[in-house]
């Protein structure tokens, strides 16, 4: 089974080759909802991460995380997201291997994970290759704009994350989302075709 990690800084189009993958009936893995599942209320990586920021507010009055609240916290604190990754990542990790071991015993042929922070987090053993979803800074800020963020709080994310140098570096693919969205899935056609 072949294992495609996709990564990419935000609002990159990462999740846009995901789902075309997904639609072309090739099993994928999202990290990201993986880590929204991990931090639910009731469970131990939220009790995990409440005790390590003691005296942070953290959760909402029905006692799930407030999500804003732990963005602000991680953003202007670079400790504070050395703390939350040290907490998480290992647990996203394990979970993201059972799922390729589930797949795998379904004889899947490919396999694609969603991993936004790959190039900082180093390319686990278990990928085979690495797809670099890239686009402009000034396409990144306006879609995560779209999404309910300031620029302020875009600008700071995408400066905590890699360079597009560095993701270019562990690259075996680079995807340029700048493009029309046919002339995306075009490439992604021809990507799959030989794989």
């Amino acid at each position: 089974m072949k294992v495609i990690a996709i990564t990419g800084g935000i609002a990159s189009g990462k999740s846009t080759v995901r789902q075309w993958l997904e639609k072309h009936n090739i099993a994928t893995i999202d990290t990201d909802k993986i880590a929204k599942q991990l931090v639910k209320k009731d469970m131990p990586a939220l009790k995990t991460i409440t005790d390590a920021f003691n005296g942070q507010r953290l959760l909402n009055p029905q006692g799930e995380l407030d999500r804003i609240a732990l963005r602000q916290l991680i953003f202007n604190d670079p400790k504070a997201k050395q703390t939350l990754e040290a907490i998480l990542h290992p647990l996203i990790r394990q979970k993201t291997q059972q799922k390729l071991e589930h797949l795998a015993s379904e004889n899947n042929q490919i396999v694609a994970i969603e991993i936004p922070l790959l190039t900082e987090t180093g390319v686990p053993s278990y990928v085979d290759e690495v797809w670099v979803i890239e686009c402009l800074q000034t396409s990144q800020i306006k879609r995560a704009m779209e999404r309910g963020l300031n620029e302020e709080e875009v600008q700071k994310i995408i400066k905590a994350q890699a360079t597009a140098k560095q993701r270019r570096a562990i690259a075996n693919v680079v995807i340029n989302s700048d493009v029309a969205l046919q002339q995306m899935y075009n490439q992604l056609q021809e990507l799959t075709k030989n794989r």
